[in-house]
């Protein structure tokens, strides 16, 4: 009598790897809906139901105008996020504009800024030197504001919706 051959064993045992992987892998599909039948998608050719819908991202309305500027003086972030400072108290993280200058732009004791309400401002300052302040931190005058203003690196679009927003203040 000769040996079994262990071969028709080891074909069956791959066999079974095999149908338990294509299992598992039919299992790990997304069920599709019952009335919607079932055709593979031809050559080159996608069909609408053989890729599932990816969700689209709910879009975030972009605040612009008065109300970017207030968003800004109270945050100090725009629509990107915190509004990054050059120099100046740059170590602290995020610079709203309220908390030198107060919730209604007056500033004065106790608060560390001067009054930034519209009417104080003009007509020393226009829109070009208003942003050169916040930005570069040059007065109306041509002269440094104080090391404690930070110096933003903010947007055109940002500083004229500041502008905008501080001439509302009262």
């Amino acid at each position: 009598m000769r040996p079994r051959s262990k071969a028709p064993s080891l074909v069956v045992a791959v066999c079974i790897g095999i149908a338990l992987a294509a299992f598992v892998a039919g299992c790990s599909q997304a069920p599709t809906s019952s009335t919607t039948p079932s055709t593979p998608p031809t050559s080159g050719a996608t069909s609408p139901t053989s890729a599932p819908a990816t969700p689209s991202a709910p879009s975030t309305p972009q605040v612009t105008g008065v109300a970017l500027g207030q968003m800004i003086f109270d945050t100090g972030a725009d629509n990107s996020g915190p509004i990054p400072t050059k120099f100046g108290i740059a170590s602290v993280k995020v610079n709203a504009c309220k908390n030198c200058h107060g919730p209604n732009g007056k500033g004065g004791k106790p608060l560390p800024g001067p009054n930034i309400q519209g009417s104080t401002l003009q007509p020393d300052y226009d829109e070009a030197k208003f942003a050169r302040a916040v930005t570069t931190g040059i007065d109306d005058t041509g002269k440094p504001l104080e090391s404690k203003m930070p110096r933003f690196s903010a947007t055109p679009d940002d500083t004229n919706a500041l502008w905008l927003y501080v001439n509302t203040l009262k």
